[in-house]
């Protein structure tokens, strides 16, 4: 597909009007839009149009607001798009890659923004899990795509973290009890466009908690070159009878190193911060807040 005028999108609330724009962050390219974000100093120029078609341009004269809020770089529903997920895509002890992907699909009210909190029901609080993941977002519809044409179909790339509740997941074949309360899809902090990537197939992946400094070793800390489905194999497959629309996101799975692999296990707490972040887009932060029986009101 012809790129789109950014290479780095964000979706945010700005701070002059409150209103919500499409920008691209005014920072360096090798700047972590989410810890600039934290900082307060995240800026963005305002894009006009549909921002995942290539005719989208920026306002002229350049219009420059300071955000306020990151939202999910991808409106979901805007498009009537679809939430596909990967499962067990990495290796794991005596598994095989399966014969097709294991594909579950999230509702897009799972979907948080950065900072938006993960709300944790009661009944899952000994259970809760963080994965982060590497997301496609398809920019060029198609069906029946082969893995040499695949690229061309997408826009680009994002990270999420796909909150499992672990025992609920499991307790039926279908995952989708386990993965799908609201805001347990995490996603940002921009979108990158597939042209500033030379080999979107080797990209560092990593999850840290609030009590681990930076420099301590993250949870999880694994390339997306290790993945059984790759990306191409992943949206060939995907598409095969099946229309890719324009803001799907794929979710292509987790590396190993899940609170639930921990030794004891590590489950998400009240008031902990969760850190996901992807080689060349950025880090994406999110509070967990534990849910009352009385609905949300912090459990102390």
């Amino acid at each position: 597909m012809t790129q789109p005028c950014w290479t780095r999108l964000v979706r945010f609330v700005a701070q002059e009007d409150g209103k919500e724009y499409y920008g691209q962050p005014t920072c360096s390219s090798e700047t972590d839009v989410g810890q600039l974000f934290l900082s307060g100093k995240l800026k963005a120029k305002i894009l006009s149009g549909d921002p995942l078609d290539s005719s989208c341009s920026f306002f002229k004269p350049e219009k420059v607001l300071s955000v306020k809020k990151l939202l999910p770089p991808v409106d979901v529903p805007r498009y009537g798009a679809s939430i596909r997920c990967l499962g067990t895509n990495y290796p794991i002890a005596g598994a095989k890659k399966p014969p097709f992907p294991i594909l579950f699909y999230k509702p897009y009210t799972c979907l948080a923004g950065f900072g938006d909190k993960i709300v944790v029901p009661q009944e899952v609080q000994d259970e809760s899990d963080y994965e982060v993941e590497l997301v496609i977002v398809i920019g060029k519809e198609g069906k029946n795509i082969s893995k040499e044409k695949a690229f061309e179909h997408i826009v680009g790339y994002t990270i999420c973290n796909d909150v499992s509740a672990r025992k609920r997941m499991f307790a039926t074949p279908q995952w989708g009890m386990g993965k799908s309360f609201d805001g347990w899809l995490p996603l940002g902090p921009c979108l990158v466009a597939s042209s500033q990537f030379s080999n979107p197939q080797d990209l560092q992946l990593k999850t840290h908690l609030a009590l681990q400094s930076a420099s301590m070793n993250p949870l999880q800390n694994g390339s997306t070159k290790e993945q059984l489905w790759q990306i191409a194999e992943t949206v060939s497959s995907l598409s095969y009878g099946t229309q890719l629309k324009k803001g799907d996101i794929i979710c292509t799975g987790t590396p190993p190193g899940q609170g639930s692999s921990q030794k004891p296990p590590i489950w998400l707490q009240h008031g902990e911060t969760v850190t996901v972040w992807g080689e060349g887009i950025g880090s994406l932060v999110n509070e967990v807040e534990w849910e009352s029986k009385k609905g949300r009101q912090s459990k102390l």
